[in-house]
């Protein structure tokens, strides 16, 4: 069961093909999507670079903090580790 999804605009503004992508947030259902102006396909995806743009890389920190949360929050507990 998917519980919790980041819809990235990765393909970023300057990919063609952005308007096709997932353009807005649902917070009540989990779902972020991010915006990335001057991403292109993929970009905050790929390895970083000295050329990358200050939103992809403040993309790629969101990323990893909603990732981090989902984590954290999923833990198990010590209550629940001694049942198993």
């Amino acid at each position: 069961m998917i519980t919790s999804v980041i819809f990235l605009n990765s393909n970023g503004i300057l990919d063609p093909w952005h308007g096709g992508g997932v353009l807005r947030s649902y917070p009540d259902q989990n779902i972020t999507a991010l915006i990335i102006p001057h991403g292109a396909h993929h970009l905050d995806l790929r390895s970083t670079n000295i050329a990358d743009p200050v939103d992809v890389i403040a993309a790629r920190h969101v990323e990893i903090n909603i990732i981090t949360q989902w984590i954290n929050d999923n833990k198990p507990t010590q209550n629940s580790r001694s049942n198993v």
